[in-house]
């Protein structure tokens, strides 16, 4: 079945959810470093050197000129007469070019901010689960039954084992913390979308 985008969301023409998804995958084989002609590190992350990279870009955006002038200047004060190649579709170009460098500022500082919630996020949440696998190891179900020397097999073939009463007392204080991780999952999420 072939669907069309809507063309308001693309470059106008319209696109079959094929070719959607065709990119989609593509996309994510660059991400992952699975296409043959990428060459840069797998990951949904920006590395040190793509910043360098942008920045450059950016700094030799905010160093074109954006007077009329100028670009008649930069081009030796001649209009060649080549569509899109006179002084006026030139400066309209570096204005463009200007307006996307100075986008960036913002950008850097969002990612700085979602960088650094997630780093604090990746403490808190090795802190929280070693907690609930340390509890978990303090009772005396886990202490009594032990499973480590069996294959994943004779662990299935095991009959369901019940929690000890005296665990069955801990088991509050365990959700409690299974709960307190949901929450900061949550509030995490929603710092760094």
């Amino acid at each position: 079945m072939s669907t069309a985008v809507e063309s308001q969301l693309t470059d106008g023409k319209e696109h079959t959810v094929e070719d959607v998804s065709r990119v989609s995958k593509d996309l994510m084989d660059a991400l992952t470093s699975q296409a043959a002609d990428v060459a840069r590190a797998p990951g949904l992350l920006i590395t040190n050197e793509d910043v360098r990279r942008i920045r450059r870009y950016v700094n030799t955006g905010l160093s074109l000129p954006t007077k009329l002038e100028e670009v008649t200047h930069l081009v030796g004060g001649v209009d060649n007469g080549i569509p899109g190649l006179e002084p006026e579709a030139i400066c309209d170009l570096y204005v463009g070019i200007q307006a996307h460098a100075r986008s960036w500022s913002a950008l850097e500082t969002t990612m700085q901010k979602v960088g650094s919630d997630l780093h604090v996020f990746s403490g808190n949440l090795i802190s929280i689960a070693t907690n609930v696998v340390e509890f978990i190891k303090s009772l005396d179900s886990y202490q009594t039954l032990k499973v480590g020397d069996l294959t994943p097999a004779q662990i299935e073939q095991l009959p369901p084992v019940a929690i000890m009463d005296q665990d069955s007392k801990k088991l509050p204080g365990l959700l409690a913390l299974v709960d307190d991780l949901k929450v900061y999952i949550k509030e995490h999420s929603a710092s760094t979308t």
